[in-house]
């Protein structure tokens, strides 16, 4: 066996406490198999510990994932909320009425490659095109505009036929129309070998990865550090996404000794208030003592970073 799931569950319900605590549907052990653990990570025999993060809504499925103890690879970072996103499944939290209601689920994953295993057998999706993806003609003119650059994390879907079928955007550049744009030049653009099933067989998989959006004259590193994936970047679903909207808003939150949200203060505005306003409400629910980053060690706040949009990435 490559992999060893450490079950050290801990649940971080939102600010208002449920009656009944969200509860995985399967065994988390089962969530990631050994034939997920990365390529590159295998060859290079990197192991490591990761610490997750999910936002789990009121039907029980996780909308974000973000990682709040770096296993010390990013392949391995990266594999782990590719997956959790796609297969982890909650029975929803409950308040006194019984009403489904919105909540976090934290716990660990180790990857572990015993010296005696051999490689697995299956395979995911391997891309089948030789040329890029994506180039600097498809910055969206918006984006290019007011400067805006970002590292996203995607799943995408992979049906036997080595199409795409479905691109979700798990960790997000903090831009909406950056996240969207990449899942539809993906959708259009990307081709694969299909996965392989035991007997060698074509078979649907999932393929994880990273773009990075970065001006022409700037370095793709600097895109990346601009939006790395952190408990405290959030991503909120709108109904619409004012003209004045410029960046992702900034907030500061502190919270009670009993670990409820007494107070948010907007640090950085979106350039829209009805967003600002928005995010202070959201992170009532979804605001965790310790999740975002403190401006001090000893203090009880969090600092945290609230991006928009207005639904999942269309498909082509």
């Amino acid at each position: 066996m490559f992999l060893v799931m450490a079950l050290l569950a801990a649940q971080v319900q939102d600010g208002v406490n449920p009656t009944t605590p969200v509860k995985p549907m399967s065994n988390p052990g089962s969530w990631v198999t050994e034939n997920d653990y990365p390529a590159l990570a295998l060859r290079e025999e990197h192991e490591g510990t990761v610490g997750f993060l999910l936002q789990i809504d009121a039907s029980g499925i996780p909308i974000s994932c973000s990682i709040a103890r770096t296993s010390g690879s990013e392949e391995l970072d990266e594999r782990t909320c590719a997956i959790l996103v796609q297969r982890a499944r909650f029975s929803p939290a409950r308040d006194a009425k019984g009403k489904p209601m919105a909540a976090s689920y934290s716990n660990r994953l180790s990857w572990v490659i015993p010296r005696s295993s051999a490689l697995p057998t299956n395979a995911g999706p391997t891309p089948a095109t030789t040329g890029p993806w994506m180039t600097d003609d498809d910055y969206p003119a918006s984006e290019m505009r007011r400067g805006h650059v970002g590292s996203l994390s995607f799943i995408l879907d992979v049906a036997a036929s080595g199409l795409p079928t479905a691109c979700k955007v798990a960790i997000s550049s903090g831009y909406p129309v950056l996240d969207q744009a990449a899942c539809t030049i993906l959708m259009k653009r990307a081709r694969f070998a299909p996965a392989r099933g035991p007997q060698g067989e074509a078979t649907h998989g999932y393929y994880p990865g990273r773009f990075n959006w970065a001006l022409p004259d700037q370095p793709q590193d600097k895109a990346m550090r601009s939006h790395s994936a952190a408990p405290n970047m959030i991503d909120l679903v709108v109904p619409s996404v004012p003209d004045t909207y410029k960046q992702p808003a900034e907030a500061k939150v502190t919270f009670d000794p009993t670990g409820r949200m007494d107070a948010c203060e907007v640090t950085r505005t979106s350039g829209a208030q009805s967003l600002d306003s928005f995010a202070c409400q959201q992170l009532q629910r979804l605001a965790v003592p310790g999740a975002g980053a403190s401006s001090a060690p000893d203090k009880k706040d969090g600092l945290y970073t609230i991006s928009f949009r207005t639904d999942a990435p269309a498909k082509p």
